[in-house]
């Protein structure tokens, strides 16, 4: 109910002279998904209330920009595109929505300067300005838009220098004659007057004046560190943590994990994992694993559990990209800890088919599956009850040419599970166990695609 009084109160906000938005004023229906019926509304899921995506295109709407869009806090996609709107676009857009991935407000009449806080959108994907009365400088802050892929603003009335963006990134900014710099325009002009003469005579003295007085003040301070650091002591004799001491540092923590930047410095500290990684656990050099049973299953649990929470509970959610079991890590009691986020994408949770996530061409080799999060983390399930390598399986027959998920695919096809199951498991006490572990990776492997479960169902 609160999601769909919220659509509401954007509904008021906007004349709809051609009643295309149709929003419900039954506010006694308390009907999962109930506003999912509404034109260009789209939820996170059919049978919840909660607005993914507000797609208004076309409808001929007038009125200020809809401030309302703030209630509305899991909102990804705005499109506002081809309607009559005026006015300025909201100064606080950002802290409005946050988890936007596209904003598409073209073809408008929105005036005014584009709204610095825009750069907070640190999720931005697509941004689209085109086409309507934008004034001043585009705000050089764009450039620091590391998921920018899209940023269209033509046909306004834009000047002043472009901001500098990573190579990738599709622009275009026809028609604002006022641009300069950046590889398609000419350089900036500089002022030059006679009457700024003296405004630039009076900067450089008072520039000299205070060079001098802070030259000074930062002398005093340098000499009295000099002779405060000469009493600390480094035991460790660390030069690097010694080159870091006074500069400006950026950290933060979550739980156990740490981040620092200082200077061109990059520092990744994890929390220590004695036993290693998962896959040199399993795969020792000599062929043998030190792993029992109850460890295995422990840790497969723990990593199913961590990502059950990325693919379903974390906001906005998260898919892993590159699972395997070099990238579970172990710590002093084996409680497993998934690393190695480098690929990791955002995604939609009504997203079943993720061919457009993920890219075969960057996971490890064997647990791939190009469609599917799942097919990964099944071969790790593969790999825990057989104790054989996702590449190949030293047990199948010389003449057998495919990897871990192929023979096990064609042992349980044929009913031979026992030939599947790592001999130093099998007891009498877990064969049930493993079994029914074996069946959840084979479901995780299925090569129908709709037979896959998702993360929650694995945990």
């Amino acid at each position: 109910m609160v999601e769909q009084s919220r659509t509401i109160i954007i509904k008021e906000s906007l004349e709809d002279p051609y009643n295309y938005l149709k929003f419900s004023r039954d506010f006694n229906n308390k009907t999962e998904g109930y506003i999912s019926r509404f034109n260009g509304v789209e939820c996170w899921h059919p049978d919840e209330n909660r607005v993914l995506n507000l797609k208004l295109l076309n409808m001929g709407l007038k009125g200020q920009f809809p401030r309302g869009i703030q209630n509305c806090s899991s909102l990804t996609e705005l499109d506002l595109s081809i309607n009559k709107l005026p006015g300025t676009i909201s100064g606080d857009i950002a802290t409005r929505i946050p988890f936007a991935t596209s904003v598409i407000l073209a073809s408008n009449e929105f005036s005014g300067e584009i709204p610095v806080s825009l750069a907070n959108c640190k999720f931005l994907n697509t941004l689209k300005l085109d086409q309507n009365r934008l004034t001043g400088q585009i705000p050089p802050q764009f450039g620091v838009l590391s998921r920018i892929k899209t940023f269209y603003v033509s046909d306004n009335l834009l000047m002043r220098p472009v901001p500098i963006f990573s190579a990738g990134v599709s622009k275009n900014y026809a028609n604002n004659q006022g641009l300069c710099g950046g590889k398609s325009f000419a350089p900036c002009k500089a002022k030059s007057s006679k009457s700024n003469l003296v405004v630039i005579a009076g900067a450089a003295v008072g520039g000299v004046t205070l060079a001098t007085l802070g030259l000074c003040i930062g002398l005093f301070f340098f000499v009295r560190r000099v002779s405060f650091k000469k009493k600390e002591e480094d035991p460790e004799g660390n030069k690097w943590a010694r080159s870091l001491k006074g500069t400006k540092q950026i950290k933060f923590q979550v739980k156990h994990f740490r981040f620092c930047m200082a200077k061109r410095e990059r520092l990744l500290v994890y929390k220590n994992m004695p036993n290693g990684n998962l896959h040199d656990q399993l795969h020792h050099a000599d062929g043998v694993s030190t792993l029992d049973w109850t460890t295995r299953l422990k840790i497969a649990i723990g990593a199913a559990k961590g990502l059950a929470w990325l693919h379903h509970s974390c906001n906005p959610h998260i898919i892993h990209q590159n699972i395997s079991s070099k990238y579970i890590l172990l710590d002093a009691d084996f409680e497993p800890k998934i690393s190695d986020f480098g690929l990791a994408r955002l995604m939609k949770p009504i997203d079943t088919h993720l061919s457009t996530f993920v890219n075969e061409e960057f996971g490890d080799l064997g647990y791939v599956a190009p469609e599917y999060k799942e097919l990964c983390f099944g071969t790790v399930l593969l790999e825990l009850v057989t104790g054989e390598r996702p590449t190949n399986a030293s047990k199948a027959p010389e003449t057998f040419k495919g990897n871990l998920v192929e023979w096990i695919t064609e042992l349980t096809s044929n009913a031979e599970h026992h030939d599947a199951i790592d001999e130093s498991l099998v007891s009498k006490d877990a064969d049930s166990d493993l079994f029914q572990f074996l069946k959840v990776a084979c479901n995780c492997v299925s090569p129908t695609p709709k037979e896959r479960p998702t993360m929650f169902e694995v945990y």
